[in-house]
């Protein structure tokens, strides 16, 4: 029987492990998008993006025999493409990130990630050359962040991953996990409020609001 496209990935690899070359084209096609977002993202660079998804793809294709068939394959995947990413800017030493503000890749439906890290404190300035300085203080702070903080960020946010995929794709635990996201969250909320402090007004309608008096 012909590999699905409904097919999970699990069943894919282990069709593609007994020598079917249709199922790791399925495969090449459901992921490859993926990874080049998630490598581009991680470098600051589309064209990076795209050379160190090709490498993990190429990976996968030549070390088949070594996947677990009873491991989540998508976990596996990404710890290809986190190990060549970590490797690869370490090598470089470049402190930069992919824009955070950039409109999604045609066909992707997602948002821009700086849309999806509504979880730490930051404010929202009004005007528009206020936003745009503190989007490229975001970027740069987390070029800064730690690889594997960086990395589980991107993992969580960018390819919505849970607590226990990101454990598995990162080689740790969950609560290692919990801890890294934690402390970059903790990191760029306290480098935030320092840069941006709230104003009188801010902090007098921000109580209002929490009091429920009207503004």
């Amino acid at each position: 029987m012909d590999p699905s496209i409904s097919d999970s990935d699990e069943a894919l690899m282990r069709r593609f492990q007994e020598g079917d070359e249709d199922a790791f084209r399925l495969l090449f096609d459901r992921y490859a998008p993926r990874l080049v977002n998630f490598c581009a993202r991680y470098q600051g660079s589309l064209e990076e993006g795209e050379d160190l998804a090709q490498e993990a793809l190429v990976r996968l294709y030549h070390h088949r025999d070594r996947y677990d068939a009873r491991r989540p394959f998508k976990p596996w995947l990404f710890t290809i493409a986190a190990r060549l990413c970590a490797n690869r800017y370490r090598d470089q030493r470049r402190h930069r990130i992919v824009s955070l503000f950039a409109p999604p890749k045609e066909g992707e439906d997602q948002p821009a990630l700086i849309d999806r890290l509504e979880d730490f404190s930051a404010p929202s300035p009004e005007d528009a050359s206020e936003r745009k300085e503190f989007l490229k203080l975001v970027e740069s702070r987390l070029a800064e962040l730690p690889d594997e903080q960086r990395a589980a960020l991107l993992l969580l946010h960018a390819e919505q991953m849970s607590y226990e995929e990101i454990a598995a794709a990162l080689e740790s635990s969950v609560g290692a996990v919990k801890s890294l996201i934690f402390r970059a969250r903790k990191q760029l909320a306290q480098y935030f409020s320092v840069t941006f402090p709230l104003t009188r007004g801010t902090e007098g309608r921000r109580e209002r609001k929490n009091t429920g008096e009207k503004v």
